[in-house]
């Protein structure tokens, strides 16, 4: 029943079974076939034949048609329904047509005659349907494939489908939701397609709008061309600012960002774009440029100097007051260390910046600081936090008022209320003293009468007694002596009545919008006086000229009393000896019709690059001896106010020439 090929093939043995009740040409066929490589299963019925196909399956079947058991048509019929893709070549002895065409129509896929006189009939036959079975399984194959991909084409198709229904729904809600407008026109300007949206920015429904012209809604039609030769020659525009009319007739502005499209032969068909209602930001544009602008206004008008620093301490703000108070340009100080603070006081003005940056503010702290000039300055401060957008401290901006002036006057106002303490206390004292001195005054005549009485007493008596005295005195010496001593009594007497009574003057407060024309002479003798006893101390060696007849000067001559006097101490307390010298003299410019007086002593001197600011408020060189720095402040303000001009001259080493000038009284 089974025969095995007798050649080795490298493809996969094929099975053939043939089912022949005549065991001669089965024979035939099995030793044929085995020859040619297959493998061979024999049946001698219909019955067997369809058991063997059943079990082994095999490739291809041989049928006769004539055969016991079961007939073979009966078999074909039963054959194809199990498989209709089995490859059956009947071979039959029957010759009659009705036969072939039955068993071709049955599924035979070849017919063969008996008696097979040449084998290769049958081999041919046989190859033809292997052949047949590897294009139909090939083609089943790739039409498999194609389903297979058609089927998954099919499934992507679908998904895509309804990604694209999707995504046409999103953009769809995107579209009549958007806020900006989507439109598209022609070259000409024709509008072609417009969002929803333009209703809400523009005031027209879709319908109004499609068709019309874009141009006829610029409310500057040089707008229209300038976008359309930009867009002609980049192909894009973008964050173009146009102004439209909207349907009330209002101007709204928008940013138009545009594409032009062209068509398969390269001309342009459309131009599609977004306009983007700008209004509000313009609007807010305008009000922070305004706001800007005016806080620049204020920023460079100020009077106070505003500056800022960084977490760095670099200075980023400094306007024009700042400038001016301290000495440096925006452009010297900016993006640099903070400057300001005094030689080897950095860490204060480090701990007060540092102190500001972790949240501390300071209002009206009083501080010194220090001008580019390197001379310090008395400010007052105020600080306020620079915050970033997440809240957090960047830096300070710092308001600075100079205050030296302030603290001049607060300190003259000091100085001016304890000078009028003293005037009170003075002229309280001067009444005091002018009181009994006048009592002096008055009893001295009857004294002097008494004592020159009792001196011609003595001569007379003592001519009996030579040894009488009078007073400790013989009548001799007495009558040489107390007429002397008794003019020095009057003396001192009427200096110490002056002296009280230029203390009263000098102290005495006047109303000053009440000037009047003085004796310059007189005002340098009075303060001559007041200082006598400073000089006399101080130095051996003070000369005094006064110029005789001088011309009269305006003013108040209790003021420049107060002047000359300050010009007299200092120039005590320049001396370093005794031996050094003090002048002072009075003089009278005809030429130029003006008073002079004149302070010198050859003291120690002044620096030069110091001369410059000796007026200047709290400027001294005797800080460590208690000087203030505001005698020669007030003195500069008073000889102003007299119109009058003072002026320094000095040498270290050498002393210093004090000169104030007054205008002369011009007499018609």
């Amino acid at each position: 029943m089974f025969a095995e090929p007798t050649s080795s093939n490298a493809d996969p043995v094929k099975t053939i079974l043939t089912i022949e009740d005549e065991k001669n040409i089965r024979a035939s066929f099995v030793y044929f076939l085995a020859d040619l490589g297959y493998r061979i299963l024999e049946a001698d019925n219909g019955v067997t034949g369809l058991e063997l196909y059943q079990r082994h399956r095999p490739d291809l079947i041989l049928l006769d048609l004539r055969i016991p058991g079961r007939d073979g048509f009966e078999c074909l019929k039963q054959l194809r329904q199990l498989n209709p893709e089995l490859p059956i070549i009947v071979i039959s002895g029957t010759n009659t047509s009705r036969d072939v065409v039955k068993a071709l129509h049955l599924g035979a896929w070849d017919f063969i005659l008996k008696p097979i006189i040449d084998l290769q009939i049958l081999q041919h036959s046989i190859e033809k349907a292997f052949e047949r079975t590897r294009l139909r399984q090939e083609n089943l194959s790739h039409q498999k494939q194609l389903e297979e991909k058609v089927e998954q084409r099919t499934q992507t198709l679908k998904v895509t489908y309804q990604q694209l229904a999707e995504s046409e729904k999103r953009y769809r809600s995107i579209y009549e939701n958007l806020q900006d407008i989507y439109y598209e026109t022609s070259p000409q300007g024709a509008i072609l397609e417009i969002s929803p949206s333009g209703d809400k920015n523009f005031n027209y429904q879709r319908t109004e709008l499609i068709g019309k012209n874009i141009l006829s809604y610029y409310a500057d039609v040089e707008d229209r061309q300038r976008f359309l030769q930009k867009i002609q020659e980049n192909g894009r525009v973008n964050d173009y600012e146009v102004r439209l009319i909207d349907k009330n007739g209002e101007i709204v502005s928008f940013s138009l960002n545009a594409t032009l499209h062209q068509d398969a032969v390269g001309q342009p068909s459309h131009i599609s774009g977004i306009l983007r209602n700008i209004t509000q930001r313009k609007q807010a544009e305008d009000e922070l440029r305004s706001s800007k602008q005016t806080l620049e206004a204020l920023f460079n008008a100020a009077p106070l100097a505003i500056m800022a620093v960084d977490t760095d301490l670099q200075v980023t703000l400094w306007n024009p007051a700042a400038e001016e108070i301290f000495g440096w340009t925006r452009e010297e100080i900016v993006g640099h260390p903070y400057p300001l603070a005094l030689p080897g006081k950095e860490w204060e003005a480090t701990a007060n910046l540092k102190g500001a940056l972790a949240g501390d503010q300071f209002s009206g702290l009083e501080l010194a600081r220090c001008r580019k000039n390197g001379r310090h300055v008395q400010i007052s401060a105020s600080t306020a936090p620079l915050r970033d957008k997440a809240n957090l401290i960047c830096g300070v901006i710092i308001i600075i008022e100079d205050i030296s002036e302030k603290q001049r006057l607060r300190s003259e106002a000091d100085r001016n209320s304890r000078l009028a303490s003293l005037g009170e206390l003075a002229a309280g004292v001067a009444h005091e003293i002018n009181n009994p001195n006048g009592l002096v005054l008055l009893n001295l005549p009857t004294l002097r009468d008494f004592v020159l009485d009792a001196i011609a007493l003595q001569q007379e008596v003592s001519i009996e007694q030579p040894t009488l005295t009078l007073g400790g005195f013989k009548a001799e010496r007495a009558a040489a002596a107390f007429p002397r001593l008794m003019t020095e009594l009057e003396d001192s007497t009427r200096r110490i009545k002056q002296i009280v009574e230029d203390l009263k003057d000098f102290s005495r407060q006047e109303d000053r919008s009440q000037d009047e024309y003085f004796d310059l002479n007189r005002s340098a003798e009075k303060a001559q006086r007041l200082t006598a006893n400073h000089l006399k101390k101080t130095t051996a060696r003070f000369n005094s000229q006064l110029a005789e007849q001088l011309p009269r000067i305006k003013g108040s001559p209790q003021r420049i009393e107060q002047v000359i006097v300050n010009l007299l101490v200092n120039a005590c307390e320049a001396l370093t000896s005794r031996e050094q010298s003090i002048s002072l003299c009075t003089g009278y410019h005809q030429d130029q019709q003006e008073v002079f007086l004149q302070v010198s002593d050859s003291g120690r001197g002044i620096e030069a690059e110091q001369l410059p600011h000796v007026t200047d408020p709290f400027f001294t060189t005797r800080r460590k001896e208690g000087g203030t720095g505001l005698g020669l402040s007030v003195s500069a303000r008073i000889i102003k106010e007299h119109n009058g001009r003072l002026h320094f001259s000095s040498k270290p080493g050498e002393g210093t020439v004090v000169s104030i000038v007054f205008p002369a009284e011009r007499k018609v």
